[in-house]
């Protein structure tokens, strides 16, 4: 096909389920006739590929329809304009469908009938090899397929592909090929050409390249002489880049210009970066980003059963966090899980962070809220007085201790009675410069000044405050005031990040609590708990799925490049000490 067709006739789709063959398409040399190399066992990436070609192909049909055209080969006799020929290829295919979920197995179903009903006419094409057909494409796909091909295989195999079971006694260089019914007669036999694609070394240590790599530099060669680029893409499953490409680009100054244009607005808590997507995609640069809104329930919930992908998560946003454009940020991190915390260290890229690791210290949480939460509601008073009433009728409503905060009002009225509106920031300043300790009676005072006079929002009054609640199984019995703050925070600045490995906590008040979820693994039971579909992975998949659960999206993507601390469960050396 590269021989014969030019680059601008042939659009080429590669999919290669053992990541090796077809990559060499695009590896060296970036043959010009090639739309796309996936070198990949991601189910996702496959099905995003191939609605990508049918939506092309619907195109194409709606314009012949419109034309009064029906095939292809008119379009070009009537217009004398080439429209490239589709051709998706796909080595190992049988993997295609045993890598996949039944659901998805339904999917690609769909999808190749409709390639297989409407390609042919608009021109597009499948090209599936394979090794073996067990578990492949349905019978009523295969019928589709006019033209077998049969390699030297068993009989069964022979059976499935050409019709017949001649195949078993082909020796090796030769092919059969059936275009007909599939009786025996109507076999062709043809000797395969050899293409050498070993590169050799010459007597001075040069490396002579191979004929395969010749002929791709010869077409690629020849594409550019003629000024001739298609956008392609290369996906490579396996490939990552380094955590400080992220950094580089999150630094960019026309990114942060962006981010911070579109945070102005306050409809936005943040905006993240995640890396590159799992989906097919002509960008060059397919990043898969997510804007944390502001409103109920706007949290994040981690649950990695691998400790290492938590530690990845925790890290990822923490860069994230530092190139922010949102300004003064408070992060404390709730450390209950030793064995990430060894892993990953939260102050490596946010040096500020306070860390805690009692459970305890949770109750700091609800005291920040509980003040904030009183702030708001009492700023919809008009005077000073009716403020400080309202907002400490509010705190001893949240937090009780009637007489500590009756005598913290009756001190603060002493200070702000009978101060007008414009002169509480004055009069704040004035306590604070006698003796820092007034702080805790005109801090609330001087929000309310800011809100009332200088008509701030409270989402700007409020630093954000991010809690990091790191090995949520280790705690015991979370309390009932926690899920209330989390559906309540985002109102009053705060962003709660919960992260577990357990599928065994009650995570069901947690989940309801959280719009943006993470998970990783192959754990199904994981994914149905929060309500995510379940794609299989490799053992050691570089893959984070992600779900936004208001907008009822879900994506994936791939983990950077980064340096975490080997973690060894200590042991007794019994040759040593014995």
């Amino acid at each position: 096909m590269l021989t014969e067709y030019a680059p601008w006739e042939l659009d080429l789709y590669l999919a290669d389920f053992k990541k090796v063959e077809l990559s060499r398409y695009m590896s060296k040399y970036k043959t010009p006739h090639l739309k796309t190399c996936a070198a990949t066992s991601e189910i996702r990436y496959v099905i995003t590929m191939l609605t990508h070609i049918v939506d092309c192909m619907q195109a194409r049909q709606d314009l012949f329809t419109r034309l009064g055209i029906q095939k292809i080969s008119e379009f070009r006799k009537k217009y004398n304009v080439v429209l490239p020929r589709v051709v998706l290829l796909v080595d190992e295919f049988q993997q295609m469908f045993q890598e996949a979920t039944s659901r998805e197995s339904s999917v690609i179903d769909d999808l190749l009938m409709s390639i297989i009903k409407l390609g042919r006419a608009t021109g597009f094409h499948l090209l599936f090899a394979s090794q073996e057909m067990s578990g492949a494409l349905s019978g009523k796909a295969l019928a589709n397929f006019k033209i077998r091909f049969a390699l030297p295989c068993d009989g069964s195999v022979s059976a499935d592909i050409l019709g017949n079971s001649a195949a078993a006694t082909l020796e090796r260089g030769f092919v059969l090929v059936n275009t007909e019914s599939g009786k025996e007669y109507q076999n062709k036999r043809y000797k395969v050409p050899l293409i050498p694609d070993d590169e050799e070394i010459q007597p001075d240590g040069t490396i002579k390249e191979s004929y395969f790599y010749k002929v791709l530099r010869e077409y690629t060669d020849e594409a550019k002489s003629y000024s001739y680029e298609k956008n392609k893409t290369f996906y490579q499953e396996d490939a990552q880049d380094e955590i400080e490409e992220l950094e580089a680009r999150l630094d960019h100054e026309k990114v942060k210009e962006k981010k911070a244009s579109q945070l102005r607005d306050g409809r936005y808590f943040d905006i993240f970066t995640l890396g590159n997507g799992v989906v097919y995609s002509d960008k060059r640069y397919d990043m898969e980003t997510f804007f944390l809104e502001r409103g109920r329930n706007k949290n994040v919930f981690v649950i990695c059963p691998d400790v290492d992908d938590l530690a990845y998560v925790q890290k990822l946003l923490a860069v994230n966090f530092k190139h922010s454009t949102m300004g003064e940020t408070r992060h404390f991190y709730f450390d209950f899980n030793p064995i990430l915390s060894a892993k990953y260290q939260i102050k490596t890229d946010i040096p500020d962070a306070q860390v805690f690791d009692v459970q305890e210290q949770l109750e700091s949480i609800n005291k920040k809220y509980v003040s904030r939460a009183a702030v708001i509601e009492a700023g919809k008073q008009r005077s000073a007085e009716d403020f400080i009433n309202a907002f400490y009728e509010k705190t001893i409503e949240g937090l009780g201790n009637r007489d500590r905060y009756l005598a913290a009002r009756d001190k603060t009225l002493e200070i702000f009675s009978d101060v007008p509106l414009s002169d509480i920031l004055y009069v704040a300043n004035e306590k604070l410069s006698e003796d820092w300790r007034y702080r805790g009676y005109v801090e609330p005072l001087i929000m309310f000044y800011r809100h009332e006079v200088e008509h701030i929002g409270w989402d700007e009054i409020f630093p954000p405050v991010i809690y990091w609640i790191s090995g949520v199984e280790y705690v015991e019995n979370l309390p009932r005031w926690l899920f209330n703050v989390m559906r309540n925070g985002m109102s009053a600045n705060m962003l709660f990040i919960l992260f577990t490995a357990s599928e065994d906590i009650k995570f069901g008040d947690i989940v309801g609590r959280c719009d943006y979820i993470f998970a990783s693994g192959n754990n199904e039971k994981i994914y149905t708990r929060c309500g995510m579909k379940f794609t299989k992975k490799s053992r050691n998949s570089i893959v984070i799925d992600f779900k936004i659960k208001s907008l009822n999206t879900e994506r994936a993507f791939k983990k950077y490049k980064i340096k975490t601390v080997n973690y060894e469960v200590p042991s007794l050396d019994f040759d040593t000490l014995l």
